[in-house]
C-alpha cells in the first residue's frame, strides 16, 4: 500500500497561507485599528485574524492524523 508523505492537492499552500494572514491580521491590523480608535474594526479583526491562524493549525493537524490512519 503506498502512502503520500505529504500534503494533498493545494493543502500545502493553504495551510501556511491561513496561518500567515492570520499572524499579519493579528500583528498589523489591529495596531492600525488601536492607532485610528476603531473599537469595532479592532473587534472584528482580532476575531478575524484568530480564525485563521486556528484553521491553519487544525488543517494542519487534520492532514496529519489523516496521512497516519491511511
Amino acid at each position: 500500500m503506498l502512502r503520500s508523505g505529504g500534503y494533498g492537492g493545494s493543502l500545502g499552500y493553504i495551510v501556511p497561507l491561513c496561518i500567515l494572514t492570520g499572524l499579519f491580521i493579528l500583528r498589523w491590523e489591529i495596531v492600525m485599528y488601536q492607532k485610528l480608535k476603531l473599537k469595532r474594526e479592532k473587534k472584528f479583526a482580532k476575531a478575524l485574524g484568530w480564525i485563521n491562524v486556528v484553521a491553519g493549525v487544525g488543517l494542519y493537524i487534520g492532514n496529519w492524523f489523516f496521512t497516519r490512519l491511511l
